[in-house]
Formats: structure tokens, C-alpha cells, sequence
């Protein structure tokens, strides 16, 4: 097996945890920083408080706004975006008044360069809405979209990547979403980047 395929195997696992994960041990991660960033993101199952911001919109099966900051516990990152492989990482934030929490997932279709910036397809994105307090509920949208990056500092010492990603006509993943379809468009301002300047 060659050693990207690994890599990927290793990295769809990440996105798997992630969106699959139980929310009690997650919580109990939530605490991790900017230190726990590695080069490409942070650890398996750490969701790293880098995001300075992220707002998504969503509307059809869901319609509102949801946003985050850092100094929200919920508000973070997971997974990683290597420049040897692909990204695959997600962007979480409070769910508002139905839900718990907001997942923005993402798989791109070709790595993305340490610095680089422009516009990324993406195998897809993923949303998920999440509600663990009382009645659990877990819906799940998915379709391919786009990433842009128009900030990508990869300086070990100030990281920093801004962008978008956006997709409409998202599938529902679940029975009862089956027939229904989202839109979703996301701005996001994060203090990591694709790898490190050497």
C-alpha cells in the first residue's frame, strides 16, 4: 500500500471521528489551543481554538445563520490539511436554538500547497446538526462544493487562512433526509494553515 493512500485512509478515519464521534469525549478535547497544532492541524480527536471566526448560511432542509469565535468552547477545528495529500478538516460552532452544534466538513479533490491560495473543488462538503441535550438528532448534508482561500499565511510564527467554501443542492445522508436538499455558504478566519514554512 503506498504511503498516500495510508495517509488518506488515516485522514478519512479523522473525518469519521469527527463527524461520528461521541460528543462527551469530544468535550472533554475541547480545551485544546493553538499548541496542539501540529504542522497540518491538530491531533486525532483534538478540536484545536483556532478559529478566530466562522458564519455559515444555510437554507432549504435548514434555513438560518450560525457563527462562532474562539472564545466559544464549541467553536473549533478538526482534522487536517496536508499539502502531501488533501484536505480534510472541519469547522464546528454553536447550533443556535435547535441545535448543539453546526459541522462544516470538507474533502478536497487535490492537495492544496503550503501558502497556497485561489479556488479548491471539493470531493464534498459535509453540514451536520447536531443536538445531544435531550432527543438526539444528528442530520447530515452532502455534496461537492468549493473552497476559496484568499489568505494563507504559513509562517509557523503568525498562521492564518480565510476563506469561503459553498455548495448548494446538498443531499440529505439520512432517511428523513433523503427528498430534502441544502444550500450552505461559509466564511471562516483561522489561525492554521496547509502545513509550515520550512
Amino acid at each position: 500500500m503506498k504511503p498516500v493512500k495510508r495517509t488518506r485512509n488515516v485522514l478519512i478515519l479523522c473525518a469519521l471521528l469527527s463527524a461520528c464521534g461521541n460528543n462527551d469525549s469530544q468535550t472533554s478535547e475541547d480545551t485544546a489551543g493553538s499548541a496542539a497544532l501540529g504542522p497540518y492541524g491538530p491531533p486525532l480527536g483534538v478540536r484545536a481554538r483556532v478559529v478566530r471566526s466562522v458564519e455559515v448560511k444555510t437554507d432549504g432542509a435548514v434555513s438560518g445563520t450560525f457563527s462562532g469565535s474562539r472564545e466559544q468552547d464549541v467553536t473549533g477545528l478538526q482534522g487536517l490539511c496536508n499539502p502531501d495529500t488533501f484536505a480534510n478538516f472541519m469547522l464546528a460552532m454553536p447550533g443556535g436554538k435547535d441545535y448543539d452544534e453546526v459541522w462544516v466538513t470538507n474533502m478536497s479533490k487535490r492537495a492544496i500547497g503550503t501558502g497556497e491560495t485561489g479556488e479548491f473543488p471539493l470531493d464534498y462538503i459535509e453540514v451536520t446538526f447536531r443536538r445531544t441535550s435531550g432527543e438526539f438528532i444528528q442530520r447530515e448534508f452532502r455534496g461537492p462544493g468549493t473552497l476559496t482561500l484568499t489568505t494563507h499565511d504559513a509562517d509557523p510564527a503568525h498562521r492564518r487562512m480565510i476563506g469561503t467554501m459553498a455548495a448548494t443542492g446538498l443531499r440529505g445522508r439520512d432517511d428523513s433526509d433523503a427528498d430534502k436538499t441544502l444550500d450552505v455558504s461559509m466564511s471562516f478566519d483561522m489561525d492554521s494553515s496547509c502545513g509550515v514554512q520550512e
